[in-house]
């Protein structure tokens, strides 16, 4: 199934909201006009160009207007018809910074400033006259209407000693940077100064630099500026780069958000972002995971034929059988291969790092003596047990629903396997939302489908 109809499948019915997006054609403009369609609103963007960078997509049902975000009529008539607001018009570097023929590199959507294009006219005074529209179209007696200003995570720096040590040293060398952090900031100023009057809810997203395959300029930066925020170089002062399209689903987020309001970090809108769009699995998920299941050969992809002869009646329910792991663990991979080889039905609940179900093994080990939990765990209520250690649990599966059953040879042929498992995702996400006890996700599959591997990977639910 396509990704966009998946997630239209699985987005919550929303009112038809009305969304007017300032730079809607641009690198992340496009991202959020595409996220909000994703949740059934309705999508203005205006734009120089007022074309749709991606024909033959859902961004066709946006309504693209050409036009100047400095034209205040039109602003007005715009804003008239919208129930909120996102300004992400942006320019890396202007007129005056010497290096404006370097946008049709540098920029996303590959565009170049037109002559007399500063900071100051292309990003402050657009936000600037997209805030008087909106004052200008204020409903009297309506809510405020929601208004994301698009900022930038180094507009923070002058809260920071070393960042407000590099500013000012590219202040002295008279670099662009400065001034672009300057335009950034007196938006957020006017923003939050006029909000009220305006009849806006007032928020400031400040992602650090946005990233995506196709952005081959910055790809080198990546590394570098991901171990600096790793490492907390300067308390802050590098924050981690987020995609492109995570920041684009966290603004939409935002604006749906009926108690977002003020400054939001970098670190902030990634937690914000829909998990579907942080996670999901990419060209190294699925390779990597693919050979972690070729490593193992035919095994984990066949029932026993002798299997109806010699199984226990009756089958263990799915709820009976309880077996704890994450994906990314040698050990559980083999006893999941066991319980395909023995057609078991069981529940899996995943256990990555900082995940709410490590509680419950860690209180099981502690019951048993062991100085800290291991994986896998099961429990098995139709048998009475609880077992660590995959050998055990592996022979308990044999022993007692599938007598005499052996396994076939590659079940201990795994170190292949354990080393291409090592890189596959084993992470617990945070932003996850806690479903209520008794929601279950049933999957069916085999362990040769590495492509379901990475996904259930991602899905932590109980």
């Amino acid at each position: 199934m396509p990704p966009t109809l998946l997630l239209l499948l699985l987005s919550p019915t929303a009112s038809a909201l009305r969304l007017l997006v300032a730079g809607g054609s641009g690198y992340l403009g496009r991202q959020v006009c595409r996220d909000a369609l994703q949740r059934g609103w309705e999508v203005t963007s205006l734009s120089r160009r007022g074309a749709n960078p991606l024909p033959g997509t859902l961004l066709d049902r946006v309504n693209w207007v050409k036009g100047s975000a400095a034209d205040a009529p039109l602003l007005e008539k715009l804003a008239a018809d919208a129930d909120a607001f996102v300004h992400a018009i942006g320019l890396l570097l202007d007129s005056e910074s010497g290096f404006a023929g370097l946008n049709f590199l540098t920029s996303g959507s590959r565009s170049v400033p037109g002559e007399g294009a500063t900071y100051d006219s292309e990003m402050r005074m657009t936000a600037l006259g997209l805030l008087d529209a909106a004052q200008a179209t204020r409903p009297a007696t309506a809510p405020p209407r929601p208004f994301v200003f698009v900022s930038a995570a180094e507009a923070g720096w002058s809260a920071n000693e070393l960042g407000s040590s590099i500013e000012a040293g590219l202040r002295e060398r008279e670099v662009f940077l400065p001034r672009y952090l300057d335009a950034k900031r007196a938006v957020e100023e006017v923003l939050a100064a006029r909000a009220k009057e305006a009849g806006v809810r007032p928020i400031v997203a400040r992602p650090s630099f946005m990233w995506d395959p196709s952005k081959v300029d910055i790809l080198p930066l990546l590394p570098v500026w991901s171990i600096g925020h790793a490492l907390n170089v300067g308390g802050g002062t590098f924050a981690a780069p987020l995609k492109v399209e995570v920041v684009g689903a966290a603004v939409a987020s935002l604006v749906a958000d009926d108690e977002a309001k003020g400054v939001v970090g970098s670190a902030q809108l990634a937690e914000i972002a829909p998990l579907g769009v942080i996670r999901r699995p990419t060209a190294v998920d699925t390779l990597t995971s693919g050979l972690a299941s070729i490593a193992r050969l035919p095994f984990g992809t066949t029932v026993a034929t002798e299997l109806e002869a010699g199984a226990a009646d009756p089958r263990p329910n799915a709820s009976a059988l309880r077996l704890y792991e994450f994906e990314a663990c040698p050990f559980c991979r083999r006893v999941r291969e066991a319980a395909t080889y023995l057609d078991l039905s069981y529940t899996v609940i995943p256990c990555g790092r900082e995940s709410r179900h490590r509680a419950h093994v860690a209180k099981a080990a502690a019951a048993l003596g062991m100085s800290r939990p291991t994986f896998p765990y099961l429990e098995d209520d139709t048998a009475g047990m609880t077992l660590f250690e995959s050998d055990a649990i592996v022979e308990h599966l044999l022993s007692t629903y599938g007598p005499g059953l052996p396994l076939p040879p590659p079940s201990d042929y795994f170190l292949p396997s354990a080393l291409a498992t090592g890189w596959v995702y084993q992470e617990h996400d945070s932003n996850l939302t806690t479903h209520e006890d008794g929601l279950t996700i049933c999957i069916w599959r085999f362990r040769l489908n590495w492509l379901i591997d990475c996904l259930i990977t991602y899905d932590h639910s109980p």
